[in-house]
C-alpha cells in the first residue's frame, strides 16, 4: 500500500459517519447505560440504597427530556455541528464529573449534566449523518447512527470487564474516567468535520420555504410523533422487564436471562445497518417500518405467551429490529421535511419516543405486581407496537396526499 501524496482518501462521508457511531455511543451509553452497570458498585462504595440511585437516573432523563424540549422551542436554529460539540463538551464535563464526585447531591449535578449533554449529541447526530450520506442512502445513514448505541454496549462491556480482570473489583471511577477519555477523541474529531455537506435533497411535501413554526410542524408530524411514542413504550417495557419476565414467567436462571439479553447488543448493531439498508433499497421505508414494528410486537408477544423457547429466541427478533424501525423512521422524516424542519421535527420525534420510555417502565411494573403479571406487561408492549405500525401507515399516507395536492408545510400557516 501506498502512503503519501498517492495514498488512498477516505470517502468524504467516512469521517462523519464515524463521528456519528462514537456521538451515539457516547450520547446514548457512556451518558447513560453505564451508570447502570456501575450502579451495584457505586451503591456500596458510597450512595448506600438504590432508592438513591433511582432518583439519580430520573436527573439524568429529566434533563435529557427537558434538553430536547429546549432544542425542539429552539426551531432548528442552529446546525448540527455546533449542537453537537457543545454536548460533547457538557457530556465530558459530566463524565468527569462522576469519576470524581463522592456525594449525592453532586452525582445529581453530574446526572443532569449527561442527560442534558446526551440530548445535545443525540439530536445533532441525525441532521449530520443525513447531511453527508451518499446520494440514496439515507436510511444507511440512520442505521450507523444507530448502531453507535450497539457498539457503544459492546464497548463498555469490555471496558468494564478489562478493569475488573486488570485492576479489580471496585474501581469503576476508572471506568468513567476512560469514558471521559473517548468522549474527549470524539469532540476532537468533531472540529475536524465540516459544518455542512452540499445541501441535500428533499423529495417532501410541499416547497423547502421559510422555517414552519414548530406547533404547526408538530401539528403535521403527530401520527409521526404518536408512532414514536409507540415505539418508546414498547422498546421501554420489552427492555426494563425482559431479564425479570424469562426469570418469573418462564424459570429461566438468572444468568440466562442476562446472558440472552446481552444479546440485543451486538444484533442492535448488526439489525440498524441491515433494516437501515432495506430502507434504502427497493424495499422502502413503509414496509421496512411496518415489518419492524409487527416483528416487534411478535417479540413482546412471545415473552408474554410462550412457550419457552419461542419466549428465548425472542430477544433475537427484538435486538435485530429495535433500532432498524427507528433508522428507517428518522430516514423517511428527514428525506420527507424541508431541511430547515427536520431539527425541529426530529427534536418532536425523540421527544415523543424518550416519553414512551418514561411511560414504560410505570405502567409495564404496575401491571406486571397484578394478578396478570408479566403476561399484561407483555401484552402492552406487544399492542404498543402494532399502534406504532399503524400510526406510520397513516402518516405516510397523509405525507403522501400532501405531495400529491402540493400543500407544503409552509402553507400550513395560512389554514385555520
Amino acid at each position: 500500500m501506498r502512503w503519501g501524496r498517492n495514498a488512498p482518501r477516505l470517502p468524504s462521508w467516512a469521517p462523519p459517519f464515524a463521528l456519528v457511531v462514537l456521538a451515539a455511543a457516547v450520547s446514548q451509553v457512556f451518558g447513560r447505560l453505564t451508570f447502570a452497570v456501575l450502579l451495584p458498585q457505586m451503591t456500596a462504595d458510597y450512595l448506600g440504597d438504590y432508592q438513591s440511585a433511582g432518583i439519580a437516573s430520573a436527573t439524568n432523563l429529566a434533563a435529557y427530556v427537558s434538553g430536547t424540549a429546549l432544542l425542539m422551542a429552539c426551531g432548528g436554529r442552529y446546525t448540527g455541528i455546533r449542537v453537537l460539540r457543545l454536548g460533547l463538551a457538557v457530556t465530558l464535563g459530566g463524565l468527569v464529573a462522576v469519576a470524581v464526585v463522592s456525594s449525592f447531591p453532586a452525582l445529581c449535578v453530574a446526572q443532569a449534566f449527561l442527560g442534558l449533554g446526551g440530548a445535545g449529541i443525540w439530536l445533532a447526530c441525525a441532521p449530520i449523518a443525513a447531511d453527508h450520506a451518499p446520494e440514496g442512502r439515507t436510511g444507511v445513514a440512520m442505521g450507523a447512527m444507530f448502531a453507535g448505541i450497539g457498539f457503544g454496549i459492546a464497548a463498555n462491556g469490555g471496558i468494564v470487564w478489562c478493569v475488573e480482570h486488570l485492576l479489580g473489583p471496585g474501581q469503576w471511577r476508572v471506568v468513567w474516567w476512560i469514558a471521559a477519555a473517548v468522549t474527549s477523541l470524539t469532540l476532537a474529531l468533531a472540529t475536524r468535520v465540516p459544518r455542512r455537506a452540499a445541501a441535500r435533497p428533499h423529495r417532501g411535501a410541499g416547497r423547502p420555504g421559510p422555517r414552519s413554526p414548530a406547533r404547526r410542524l408538530v401539528r403535521v408530524l403527530w401520527l409521526a410523533c404518536l408512532a414514536y411514542l409507540a415505539y418508546g413504550i414498547a422498546y421501554g417495557t420489552y427492555a426494563t422487564f425482559l431479564t425479570a419476565a424469562l426469570h418469573e414467567r418462564w424459570g429461566l436462571d438468572v444468568a440466562t436471562s442476562a446472558n440472552l439479553y446481552s444479546l440485543m447488543g451486538p444484533l442492535n448493531l448488526v439489525g440498524a445497518l441491515l433494516l437501515g439498508r432495506a430502507s434504502d433499497s427497493r424495499v422502502g421505508r413503509l414496509p421496512t417500518i411496518v415489518a419492524g414494528f409487527v416483528a416487534m410486537a411478535i417479540a413482546s408477544a412471545a415473552v408474554a405467551t410462550g412457550p419457552p423457547v419461542v419466549a428465548m429466541v425472542s430477544p433475537v427478533v427484538f435486538g435485530l429490529v429495535m433500532s432498524g424501525i427507528a433508522a428507517a423512521v428518522t430516514a423517511y422524516v428527514l428525506e420527507t421535511l424541508p431541511p430547515m424542519d427536520t431539527g425541529t421535527a426530529y427534536a418532536s420525534v425523540t421527544l415523543a419516543a424518550a416519553s414512551g420510555q418514561v411511560i414504560a417502565p410505570l405502567a409495564g411494573g404496575r401491571l406486571a405486581d397484578s394478578a396478570a403479571g408479566f403476561t399484561a406487561t407483555y401484552g402492552m408492549g406487544s399492542g404498543a407496537a402494532l399502534c406504532g405500525a399503524i400510526a406510520m401507515l397513516l402518516f405516510v399516507r397523509r405525507m403522501r396526499a400532501r405531495t400529491v395536492t402540493g400543500e407544503g408545510l409552509a402553507d400550513e400557516r395560512h389554514q385555520a
